[in-house]
């Protein structure tokens, strides 16, 4: 069949196999595509504005992993990316990471670097002001979360600092 398409339409034997191959590609794309279980959820972060002690809020769409540790920490790592809108400016200083998190018993612990409280910051607010507009994110996100500790290298920030 494909030689006699070839003859009549005079090109070479290959550009109907070419065809097929595009078409079978393509199919099976759009089978793996809807087979597929990608779930994305809307969540809702909130930022400072620029030049500024008021928070907003922005959305963004989030793929949804196994657990629900799991989106936290998703979450949280997108916060610490800082915002999309160009009216807002970063929570933390940029370059602060995410060691750990931790969900236990509706408890959530995270852990963030020390360039947390030392790095240089762009927004009007304070460390514990920036602690509460994370846990306000999270809590926004995750109503079920009761309690939060915040720890800065494994270390509770009050006692960062020698007496």
């Amino acid at each position: 069949m494909v030689s006699r398409v070839a003859e009549k339409y005079r090109v070479s034997k290959i550009v109907p196999w070419l065809g097929i191959f595009f078409l079978a590609v393509l199919f099976f794309s759009l089978v793996m595509f809807f087979v597929q279980d990608t779930k994305v959820r809307r969540k809702v972060f909130f930022f400072p504005q620029y030049r500024s002690s008021k928070v907003s809020g922005e959305s963004r769409n989030l793929p949804v992993r196994e657990s629900m540790e799991e989106n936290i920490e998703l979450l949280i790592q997108e916060i610490l990316l800082g915002p999309v809108d160009v009216t807002h400016v970063h929570i933390f200083p940029e370059g602060t990471s995410l060691r750990s998190v931790l969900l236990r018993d509706a408890q959530l612990y995270i852990d963030l670097s020390v360039d947390a409280i030392l790095g240089r910051k762009k927004s009007e607010l304070g460390f514990e002001e920036s602690v509460e507009v994370l846990k306000r994110t999270v809590s926004y996100n995750y109503p079920s979360i009761d309690s939060f500790l915040v720890t800065i290298d494994g270390e509770l920030p009050g006692t960062l600092l020698p007496e």
